[in-house]
């Protein structure tokens, strides 16, 4: 008796599987879902003219803000 319980129950959980599966698939077959696109705009690039300097501030601001022991 037990065994076929558990098999009823087994057959239920797989179908229920399947249904839910199956309605997901299907939204995501919908063409008539898809949206407008919009473009994105264009990133600014903001150019440096001396790479030395720059590197020696993020040296400088990375000893100021981890070169020091940590203490609680």
């Amino acid at each position: 008796m037990i065994p076929r319980i558990v098999a009823i129950v087994v057959v239920i959980a797989v179908v229920t599987v399947v249904v839910i599966v199956d309605f997901f698939f299907q939204d995501e077959r919908d063409l008539n879902a898809i949206q407008d696109v919009v473009e994105a705009p264009t990133p600014t690039i903001e150019m440096v003219g001396d790479e030395n300097l720059r590197f020696e501030q993020f040296l400088a601001r990375h000893k100021k803000n981890y070169g020091q022991k940590c203490s609680f």
